[in-house]
């Protein structure tokens, strides 16, 4: 699946007859065309990819609905559309008994073994979820009088739900009297932007590990005084950064009354790491990942929860003639990032106090050898002057580890710039 989402690629599929050209249908004309009740209407077996244009949909990314079937095309096809999917709506009806059990027998066995096909031969990949397609499953012909809520019906998509972290969410909806139809496709575009198995686990109901992980760098970067915690101000600046507006003060009261539940969430009515990350819990559990989402991408990370390479690289070209160093707002920056962490305020970085500096990056960058190679005190913690040559030396040898760390302590943020503010070109 492509990094950069250009268009949102929702496939249907499902068995023949369940309705899904009728649910495509009926989005685009808002009507139900139906050729047993219209003579001069021909249902086709299958429809043209149909286009959701840019300015009504979600984050302005224009959709593309495909629409498969088996009567007009191969097992082959099929692979080739579901490696080209961003997000597979399976539908059923639920007056089919077969056409629900045909979800476990056969739909949802067939796309993982597609998708695991798939991973297995790229030669480029980072982990296989980048393989993994999300779900919407789509119960058709809610006009029916069908027991839909019959105790064996629900147990068996609530079962589907909890074998395949893929499916994202499930829709009941009606093609005919157009029940739900335009939230079958809401959805499905929302599985892609804002996805759910990265971040949380619905059977756990909480945050995944990986979702921890980047939610404590984000505290981490918001603590501007290192003291643990989220006052007010840092609070309201957060707010700011992600969103783009103040919290009000009831606003605030609200968020802080969520928190209250747990004696470990707010000390000093200040958030805790574990308050925020309740936080950003119940986001997910109330069903608002866009906002979660949106606080993941302003702080550089992609659908995969790892930052993009927009967030971590520069885009500067430096003639042959000239060297790349540090600017002067680098420098500012990297003098905050010292005093912040010098928490018994020597003008030095111990060894504890220099991997909390790091501790929002992948793993420590300088190794101990680096106490031998800068400028310490007696105690052997580093200096400010060893602190900043030992960066003015990676920038000289390794650029590209040079931004990365930047990023990941979160210059982009600090200054709401790219990395590319931080480097200047200078004739040799």
């Amino acid at each position: 699946m492509n990094k950069e989402l250009r268009e949102v690629r929702i496939l249907m599929l499902g068995e023949s007859g369940v309705g899904k050209t009728s649910l495509i249908l009926s989005l685009v004309s808002e009507q139900f065309l139906d050729d047993t009740e219209d003579a001069n209407f021909d249902l086709p077996a299958k429809l043209e990819p149909i286009t959701i244009p840019a300015e009504v949909t979600l984050e302005k990314i224009p959709g593309l609905i495909i629409d498969f079937s088996f009567r007009e095309q191969t097992d082959q096809d099929l692979v080739n559309e579901i490696e080209k999917a961003s997000v597979i709506c399976l539908v059923y009806s639920i007056d089919s008994e077969e056409s629900k059990q045909k979800l476990s027998t056969f739909w949802l066995p067939k796309i993982e073994e597609i998708e695991n096909t798939q991973f297995k031969s790229s030669s480029n990949f980072q982990d296989q979820s980048q393989f993994k397609r999300p779900i919407v499953i789509v119960g058709n012909k809610t006009d029916t009088d069908f027991d839909r809520n019959s105790p064996t019906q629900d147990g068996i998509i609530i079962q589907l739900v909890r074998s395949f972290s893929q499916i994202e969410t499930c829709v009941m909806c009606s093609a005919k009297t157009l029940k739900n139809v335009p939230e079958v496709f809401y959805y499905a575009q929302k599985s892609v932007l804002y996805p759910t198995a990265p971040v949380y686990d619905v059977d756990k109901k909480q945050l995944t590990l990986l979702g921890v992980k980047c939610f404590s760098r984000i505290f981490k970067l918001c603590d501007m005084d290192n003291d643990g915690r989220l006052n007010d101000s840092e609070l309201n600046e957060f707010q700011l950064k992600c969103f783009g507006v103040s919290l009000s003060s009831s606003s605030l009261q609200e968020v802080k009354s969520l928190l209250r539940s747990n004696s470990e969430n707010l000390i000093e009515n200040e958030i805790t790491l574990k308050g925020f990350l309740h936080l950003q819990m119940l986001f997910f559990k109330k069903g608002r990942h866009e906002t979660s989402w949106t606080v993941l991408k302003k702080f550089g990370y992609a659908k995969t929860l790892s930052l993009s390479q927009e967030y971590t690289s520069i885009s500067m070209k430096i003639p042959d003639s000239c060297s790349i160093e540090l600017s002067q707002k680098c420098y500012e920056f990297l003098q905050f990032l010292f005093n912040k962490h010098d928490k018994d305020k020597d003008g030095c970085l111990n060894e504890k106090e220099l991997g909390e500096l790091f501790s929002v990056c992948p793993i420590v960058p300088w190794g101990k050898d680096v106490h031998n190679t800068v400028e310490t005190n007696l105690d052997g913690s580093i200096t400010f002057c060893g602190y900043l040559s030992q960066w003015i030396l990676t920038t000289y040898f390794d650029i590209k580890t040079s931004a990365e760390h930047l990023a990941y302590l979160g210059y982009n943020n600090f200054f709401n710039e790219t990395l590319n503010s931080a480097y200047i070109g200078k004739l040799f």
